[in-house]
């Protein structure tokens, strides 16, 4: 009995050692930080500026033969000095005439030219017929042929065959 009592009051001093737990407390709420999104910079184009445009000059002359032995000559020359456009192109006619366009483009980008033709028409220069074309005949009509269909085969089951019985293992007699 005496150590029953003395068990009880060190259980008992035990217990008055530690007050009651506090009620509980949930943390403080703060919302996380908006994540860095830095502002978009602003565009600022370099600003136009207008060129001039590229002067050039450039001719060219081609002096050779097509397949049938007639001459095949032209050429061109071409200049341009700021917004000033001019030239010239030459070109071998088929009637053995040569045909010269000068030309010029305005400062509205207009296109004009004046065309000449030198020389004279040969004498053997002549538009040849053509051959008159033949009759049109439609080709003879013949019947498509008849699609192929094979007969179908009669259905062959496959014959009867019982299935095995199982196997059962004699009695055992001792």
């Amino acid at each position: 009995m005496k150590c029953s009592i003395l068990l009880f009051v060190v259980v008992a001093s035990a217990v008055a050692d530690h007050p009651p737990p506090a009620p509980y407390q949930p943390a403080p709420y703060h919302p996380a930080p908006a994540p860095y999104r830095p502002s978009p910079a602003p565009y600022h184009p370099a600003p136009y500026k207008e060129e001039e445009p590229k002067n050039y000059a450039y001719s060219y002359d081609v002096n050779e033969y097509d397949e049938y032995g007639n001459p095949n000559i032209h050429s061109k020359t071409e200049t341009r000095d700021g917004y000033k456009v001019e030239g010239q192109y030459k070109v071998q006619l088929p009637d053995c005439r040569t045909q010269i366009v000068d030309y010029y483009v305005d400062e509205y980008k207009q296109f004009h030219a004046d065309v000449k033709y030198e020389g004279q028409i040969c004498d053997d220069y002549s538009v040849k017929a053509h051959k008159k074309p033949a009759p049109y005949q439609p080709a003879p009509y013949k019947s498509a042929p008849a699609p192929y269909k094979p007969a179908p085969a009669p259905y062959q089951p496959a014959p009867y065959k019982p299935a095995p019985a199982p196997y059962r293992p004699a009695p055992y007699n001792a």
